[in-house]
């Protein structure tokens, strides 16, 4: 039995073609002659229920097992809303609906998968190859498969995440089928001035900062260059005993205290320290320890019999004079200065005048004759 389903409007007709060949009860004997199939149709009545209007088709409206376009009435179903289908058997009830799985007589519409022809794709067919929806193309995510608009190429991904591979441009979008929306340098200014300028490395994919903008405690005059990030300058006092110089020499030197270069070590030059130099102190000019040393300061000339030594005129050249009483009239003719010793142990000259305890007399030898 074959079964014709029309679909059209609020009408369901099923044409129930039974032909009877051979043995089967043909009128015409298999002989080929004129051949009359039943037809059953059911129409939905006022209340929705199905009702049967018994008719017959004359073998004239059978062409080849099929009913050609003249058996059908063009009101009675629109176009693309008839298909054929094969009955598996009949259900021993000429005339009566196909029964659906549940058995309550409803006339079940079968869903039948798209067919593209080249083995049951249901995606995108390119370039022979076949494609899931939603896949994206081979080395390029900016492309897609996608079959609601182009079952036959690649739709543009707009919006989709990508990567071109260069960290500066920030991160990137598809558009137009290529990665070409970027949104901006990943390294924006970090609204601090103490840590200065932001930048993009893109050989290390690393944003980095140009550092602190202010020279700080750099060994100057200057003791108030520490970056101050209220004032976005390089204003602040500089750590106290910071380094510093205020461009004196002869001061020493210098470090900073509350924003100021006004602590000093003190001269760095010896100056007058009593030994032969006259001419330490410091030299301003010539920021060197060259000057004079004041007059009078104390020196040594490395003399013992010349007696206690003092500067002058930047030379150890004054002076007291031999520091033993010589002949001196006593009974001691060996009170005379000796350097090698730098002691008053050397003979008085002879002929010294010395008193040997009873008479005036004279040295010789060292002895009071």
């Amino acid at each position: 039995m074959n079964t014709l389903i029309i679909l059209a409007g609020r009408a369901v007709v099923i044409a129930a073609l039974l032909f009877t060949i051979g043995a089967c009860g043909s009128d015409n004997g298999g002989n080929g002659e004129d051949t009359d199939a039943e037809v059953d149709v059911l129409e939905e009545d006022g209340d929705g229920d199905l009702t049967v209007d018994d008719g017959t088709v004359d073998d004239g409206a059978i062409d080849d097992g099929m009913i050609d376009d003249g058996a059908i009435d063009d009101g009675m179903a629109d176009e693309g809303t008839v298909e054929d289908l094969d009955a598996a058997a009949d259900d021993g009830a000429e005339g009566d609906p196909a029964e659906d799985e549940e058995g309550e007589g409803d006339v079940v519409e079968e869903d039948i998968a798209a067919d593209d022809g080249e083995g049951g794709c249901t995606g995108c067919i390119i370039a022979g190859a076949c494609f899931e929806d939603g896949t994206p193309a081979p080395g390029n995510i900016c492309l897609v498969c996608d079959a609601d608009r182009d079952t036959g190429a690649w739709s543009d991904n707009d919006g989709a995440s990508c990567n071109d591979d260069v960290f500066c441009n920030g991160a990137d979008t598809c558009l137009g089928g290529a990665c070409t929306v970027h949104a901006s340098d990943p390294c924006a200014d970090d609204g601090l001035f103490c840590t200065g300028t932001e930048s993009c490395d893109e050989t290390g994919n690393v944003c980095s900062s140009s550092g602190d903008p202010c020279p700080g405690p750099d060994g100057d005059d200057d003791c108030s260059e520490t970056c101050d990030e209220t004032a976005n300058g390089c204003t602040a006092n500089d750590m106290n005993d910071a380094a510093c110089d205020d461009g004196t020499y002869c001061n020493g030197i210098d470090a900073c205290q509350g924003g100021d270069c006004s602590t000093h070590l003190g001269s760095p030059c010896p100056g007058p320290d009593g030994d032969s130099d006259c001419s330490e102190t410091c030299d301003e000019t010539s920021n060197g320890c060259t000057a004079n040393d004041p007059n009078a300061s104390a020196c040594s000339d490395g003399l013992y019999c010349n007696g206690d030594d003092t500067c002058q005129g930047g030379d150890c050249s004054t002076h007291l004079g031999s520091p033993c009483p010589g002949p001196d009239g006593d009974s001691d003719c060996s009170e005379t200065c000796d350097e090698t010793s730098n002691g008053c142990t050397a003979n008085d000259p002879n002929g010294s005048s010395c008193f040997n305890g009873s008479v005036d007399s004279f040295c010789l030898d060292g002895t009071c004759q």
